[in-house]
């Protein structure tokens, strides 16, 4: 269990999805609908994830926005872009995505919820 707390900038935005995903939506299409979400589509692509999001289930993501993306230092971004660091990307991707459905009004101090990457 990960302490969900101090989220920092990068994933300050959190993407309530949960109407359209029971309109048969997956978080993958969803997010994939977003302009303002290309950059973390681009990184889950890159990462080999949107198999994942492309399933049924209960999830919850902490989806950054591209403004959230364009604050980090260039170098950071350029990283996760890098072969080399593909499972580094798949670790924070993952760590940043819940195998269930956690709401805002759900969300507390201290709050410990089990992250996909473990």
């Amino acid at each position: 269990m990960k302490l969900l707390f101090g989220l920092g900038i990068l994933f300050a935005y959190v993407t309530c999805v949960d109407a359209e995903w029971q309109r048969g939506k997956s978080i993958a299409e969803i997010t994939s609908e977003e302009d303002d979400l290309s950059t973390l589509v681009t990184f889950l692509d890159k990462a080999g994830l949107v198999p994942v999001l492309d399933s049924r289930g209960r999830y919850t993501v902490f989806a950054p926005v591209n403004d959230a993306f364009d604050k980090l230092p260039s170098e950071v971004v350029a990283k996760y872009n890098s072969d080399d660091w593909i499972n580094h990307l798949q670790s924070l991707l993952l760590y940043h995505g819940l195998g269930q459905r956690v709401y805002s009004s759900d969300l507390t101090i201290g709050l410990k919820a089990k992250t996909l990457e473990g």
